[in-house]
């Protein structure tokens, strides 16, 4: 009799990314927790910021910036291109195996350029393939107004928003740089800043469920270790329940 055909190897499993969401108040330190995440997370992990999204200031998008002031309000979610963001994140999410390079991920490759940004210094898109990880990859999502749109806080697994005082805010912006002056100047933050992050708080707090409200004065370390043991204990739990059914 003739030796049975070997079974053929197991197909790999595919693993769902788990999302996770970090929002709120501008300089909370969103970006900076954001990117230590991404660097220390055990498990392939990538990271987009809404930032990449902001409309370029000849956009007629923007609304401007209210009397006595001049130039835009970029502090709404009028002056992203929210629908793009949310193309590319079912995009990212859908793909079969982690394209985490930008070359490999033609769908972000435009986004280079960073051209709507207002920040001097914008938030690209990264991302680290840890191929040896028994856990699911991680999306990480960072934006000022990220839950202001229905599709995010729902695609997220975990969602944290980070809080600060007015004067805190207020002190920790003035020590940033703008590509338009104007964004830090003390006129801007009072008209628009400030009245969009506390609108926005109202507004997250009274609708969106599951959201984890931070402190975003407490030590870096501290508010990082937090959001850390989340992400890991869903990874783990998410690992569990995946090893339970296979």
């Amino acid at each position: 009799m003739a030796a049975p055909d070997p079974c053929p190897p197991a197909a790999p499993r595919q693993r769902r990314w788990r999302v996770v969401g970090i929002s709120g108040v501008s300089s909370g330190g969103k970006t900076t927790l954001a990117r230590r995440l991404l660097s220390a997370l055990p498990t392939t992990a990538a990271y987009l910021s809404q930032d990449q999204y902001l409309l370029p200031d000849t956009h007629p998008g923007h609304p401007p910036a209210p009397p006595p002031l001049s130039g835009l309000n970029k502090d709404t979610l009028r002056s992203v291109d929210v629908a793009k963001m949310e193309a590319d994140v079912r995009r990212f999410l859908a793909e079969d195996s982690p394209a985490l390079e930008p070359e490999d991920a033609p769908f972000l490759a435009e986004r280079k350029a960073f051209v709507g940004s207002a920040l001097a210094a914008p938030n690209p898109f990264v991302g680290r393939l840890r191929e040896a990880s028994g856990l699911p990859p991680v999306l990480i999502l960072e934006g000022f107004l990220l839950f202001g749109c229905s599709f995010f806080p729902t695609a997220c697994d975990l969602r944290f928003f980070l809080t600060l005082t007015k004067e805190q805010c207020r002190a920790r912006r003035s020590r940033r740089a703008f590509t338009a002056s104007a964004m830090g100047g003390g006129e801007y933050f009072e008209a628009c800043v400030w009245p969009a992050y506390e609108s926005y708080l109202r507004e997250v707090a009274a609708g969106v469920k599951g959201v984890q409200f931070l402190d975003g004065a407490d030590p870096p370390d501290a508010l990082f270790q937090k959001v850390y043991g989340n992400v890991v204990e869903l990874l783990r739990s998410a690992e569990e329940a995946e090893g339970a059914t296979s």
